[in-house]
C-alpha cells in the first residue's frame, strides 16, 4: 500500500465497520463510515430493487461514500443469495467487496462465497407454525422479517424487520394472518448487522481484499495486483494430455492492465482426464 493512503470512506448503515476497520488497519488505512443511506441501492427485504450487478452496486456505494466525505478512497460491499454454482440445490451467500481509488481512477474487487447457514424462509398458514421456525433457535443474533404476498400479483408488503424474539414474531404473524387472503412469509433479516452468517463471509472477502492490496503492480506500482483468471490445460498424470484443470494462474492489475502468468506445478489426477476417464 502507498503510505499516503491513510483514510478510506466506508459506505454502510449496517455496522460493517466492525469488519472492515480492523482488517484495513493492518495496512495502515483508517476506515471512516460515510453517513449515507445505502438502502437506496437496494434492500434484501425487497422495498427497493437493486439496479445492476452486485459489483456495480458495491462500486456505486463506495463512490457515494467517498464523495460524501470528500476522500479519494471508497470501500463497500454487496451481498446476494442464490443457488451454489457447484451444488445448485444449496443456497449460497456471495459477498463482493470493492476498493475504489478515484485519484488513480481504478478499483479492486474481491469475492467470497459460502453455503448459507441462515434459516430458510417459510410460508405461515397457522400461528402454530411459528413454533417450528428455526429462527427461534438463533434469536437474537439472527433476526427475522415478516412480509405478506398478494397471491395473484405476487407483490410484497414488508410488515416488520429486525425481529429478535419469539413474542414479537408471534404478534406480527398473528396480525398478518388476520389480514388474509395474503400469504404470510417469515424470512431471515439479511442485513449484515442482523445476520452473523453474512458477517463471516464478508469478513473472508475483506481479508482477501486486504491481502490483495498488499501486493503492488510490477508495472505501475498500483496496489491490488493479484489473480484475475485461470487457464485450463494441466496435463494428466497418466496419459499426459491436457485436462480442464487450471494449468496457469493469470495475475493482473486492474489499473494498467498488466498481466503475468504463473504455471501450476504437478499433474492432474486421471479422474479429470477426458481420455482416461471418458
Amino acid at each position: 500500500m502507498s503510505p499516503e493512503i491513510t483514510r478510506a470512506a466506508l459506505a454502510t448503515k449496517h455496522g460493517k465497520e466492525s469488519i472492515f476497520s480492523p482488517a484495513f488497519a493492518e495496512i495502515g488505512v483508517v476506515v471512516t463510515v460515510a453517513e449515507i443511506d445505502t438502502d437506496q441501492f437496494g434492500t434484501f427485504a425487497g422495498e427497493i430493487e437493486r439496479q445492476g450487478s452486485p459489483r456495480e452496486t458495491a462500486e456505486r456505494k463506495a463512490r457515494a461514500g467517498l464523495e460524501a466525505l470528500g476522500l479519494s478512497i471508497g470501500l463497500a460491499s454487496e451481498g446476494s443469495f442464490g443457488p451454489h454454482p457447484s451444488t445448485p440445490f444449496l443456497l449460497a451467500d456471495t459477498e463482493v467487496v470493492v476498493y475504489v481509488d478515484t485519484e488513480l481512477d481504478y478499483s479492486v474487487v474481491e469475492v467470497a462465497r459460502s453455503i448459507s447457514a441462515v434459516p430458510p424462509a417459510k410460508v405461515i398458514v397457522d400461528i402454530a407454525d411459528v413454533d417450528s421456525l428455526k429462527f427461534t433457535n438463533v434469536f437474537p443474533e439472527q433476526r427475522a422479517i415478516v412480509v405478506t404476498e398478494e397471491p395473484q400479483s405476487k407483490s410484497r408488503t414488508l410488515l416488520a424487520k429486525g425481529i429478535d424474539n419469539v413474542d414479537e414474531l408471534r404478534s406480527t404473524v398473528a396480525q398478518a394472518l388476520a389480514a388474509q387472503p395474503h400469504t404470510v412469509i417469515v424470512e431471515p433479516d439479511l442485513r449484515a448487522h442482523h445476520c452473523p452468517d453474512r458477517r463471516k463471509v464478508i469478513g473472508t472477502a475483506v481479508d482477501r481484499l486486504v491481502q490483495r492490496l498488499r501486493v503492488t503492480c510490477p508495472e505501475c506500482n498500483a496496489a491490488g495486483f493479484g489473480p484475475v483468471r485461470t487457464t485450463p490445460g494441466l496435463r494428466c498424470g497418466l496419459c499426459g494430455l491436457p485436462t480442464s484443470l487450471p494449468a496457469l494462474d493469470v495475475m493482473g492489475c486492474s489499473r494498467c492492465g498488466f498481466e503475468t502468468e504463473i504455471a501450476r506445478t504437478g499433474e492432474a489426477d486421471p479422474t479429470f482426464c477426458d481420455r482416461c476417464n471418458p
